[in-house]
């Protein structure tokens, strides 16, 4: 691990690296009301390999949420609620960010929930079709937007041979070949602890609760 970098100002910063590659960075300042964590994972849809254009990063998003830990298809939502967080997330061309926004006391639960949605996802095979169901309604929703038809027009020109030219969401037709082994074959493959950092941002003198 490698030790905190100090402090800057009014707030008192630290970097730290796990010994298996996770990075840390944490910041305490007076001037803060509640508290916020971000989880960069390095993955999004230039990482897709030979199922680049499936969208299966944005999927693998989705089904975070259906179930982590065992705590059943709303249980991570539920979990949320009961401690004041607000949970969200969205995936790019290359990364996936997981955020959560919370009383600055609820901290410490609101990172093992996330822990639990990043290293201990459930994938229900009863949420699979419905999730499914939401994405490609969220791909037609896209379709009839003259600005995403712009930019993915754009993007297909200008990276003829490279994964940028997909839409994140995926194309329709290969979104539909996608199953859940693949979802949990990508999720295995890239949430590893070396493929993400943590951002939490706390007032100083709060201590969180323990998770």
């Amino acid at each position: 691990m490698e030790p905190p970098y100090g402090s800057s100002g009014a707030a008192d910063c630290a970097r730290m690296r796990m010994d298996n590659g996770f990075e840390v960075f944490h910041v305490r300042d007076p001037r803060f009301a509640s508290a916020a964590a971000r989880v960069l994972v390095r993955t999004g849809s230039v990482h897709e390999g030979a199922m680049c254009g499936c969208g299966v990063s944005h999927f693998a998003e989705h089904m975070a949420f259906a179930g982590a830990g065992g705590r059943g298809p709303e249980g991570v939502s539920a979990g949320a609620a009961a401690i004041g967080a607000g949970l969200n997330a969205y995936t790019s061309h290359d990364r996936t960010v997981y955020s959560a926004d919370c009383p600055a006391g609820s901290l410490g639960k609101s990172l093992r929930l996330l822990s639990e949605m990043l290293f201990e996802p459930d994938f229900p095979e009863g949420r699979f079709l419905a999730e499914r169901d939401v994405i490609l309604r969220e791909i037609d929703m896209c379709a009839d937007d003259a600005d995403e038809r712009v930019c993915d027009n754009l993007f297909s020109s200008m990276y003829v041979s490279s994964p940028l030219r997909y839409p994140v969401i995926g194309l329709r037709g290969m979104f539909g070949g996608v199953r859940p082994g693949d979802l949990r074959g990508y999720f295995s493959g890239r949430y590893c602890a070396q493929n993400m950092c943590l951002r939490a941002a706390k007032p100083r003198n709060c201590r969180s609760r323990a998770p």
